[in-house]
């Protein structure tokens, strides 16, 4: 079977498709967004704003196309706190202007995010890299030797293994087969 190429050569018909695909993407906006990366709390005596109680910075990681993850920042480690990530999803509107997750509302201004909070108060962040944890950890482990390599056989049979079933009892119809009778 052939399949059909384009007249020119399929080199060129690849590279039709890829420009197509980004041209696409770029007028898409999925390519960019002004709320991508990381974000954190500015903080600049390391006191918490006037009327606020809470000492802990917050910090945000937009990834493209809808998530959003927050945490808390410690900066004596200048990293999130691993434990205290959530993540949520946002929407954009106000032609991508403005980002919504949960009851926060946030915009760009000045290269800060400025958050706007339900009691009226504002929490402006600064762009930063690096801080959050990934977003998936793999651990490896080595899986434990026999506990005796001599007490194992060295191959094994698979009808050991996997033994033949039983037949079916008479008058039983085995999986796969229509019974007697039947169109």
């Amino acid at each position: 079977m052939r399949f059909p190429t384009h007249p020119n050569g399929p080199t060129r018909a690849a590279a039709g498709l890829m420009s197509l695909v980004a041209l696409l993407a770029l007028a898409g906006g999925c390519a960019t967004s002004r709320f991508k990366g990381e974000w954190v709390e500015i903080r600049p005596d390391g006191m918490a704003p006037p009327g606020q109680v809470d000492t802990r910075q917050l910090a945000l990681h937009f990834v493209p196309p809808a998530t959003v993850r927050s945490g808390i920042y410690d900066a004596k480690a200048r990293a999130v706190d691993p434990e205290s990530v959530q993540e949520a999803q946002y929407v954009t509107f106000d032609d991508r202007q403005v980002a919504q997750f949960g009851v926060l509302t946030a915009r760009v201004e000045d290269n800060l995010l400025v958050v706007h909070t339900p009691d009226g108060s504002v929490r402006k962040l600064e762009r930063v890299k690096g801080i959050f944890p990934p977003m998936v950890s793999l651990k490896l482990t080595r899986a434990a030797e026999p506990a005796d390599p001599a007490a194992t056989p060295a191959a094994r049979s698979l009808m050991a293994v996997n033994p033949v079933p039983a037949p079916a009892p008479a008058g039983s119809v085995a999986m796969g087969q229509t019974p007697p009778g039947a169109p």
